[in-house]
């Protein structure tokens, strides 16, 4: 995660990856963090949410908190989309 943020970060490229480990989440950096996107699919529907994580109320407090492994793993972010 340091490496790909500081090759994004010195050659001013954005990297898309896509990733269910918590541990890795817990890897970035708060501003890469704020600016992650997370998707998320509306229940009984075919649709899929995209969202910024630094646009979602409270996620900040709550993985601060709780642990980015929670917020992940259990439903928070889901209810929270």
């Amino acid at each position: 995660v340091e490496f790909l943020e500081g090759m994004a970060s010195s050659r001013g490229v954005q990297v898309i990856a896509t990733t269910h480990s918590p541990a890795v989440l817990e890897a970035l950096s708060e501003p890469t963090m704020h600016n992650a996107i997370v998707c998320g699919r509306v229940p009984g529907t075919p649709v899929t949410i995209m969202r910024r994580i630094g646009d979602i109320p409270h996620f900040k407090e709550v993985a601060k908190r709780r642990g980015i492994g929670h917020v992940f793993t259990s439903k928070w972010l889901e209810v929270a989309l």
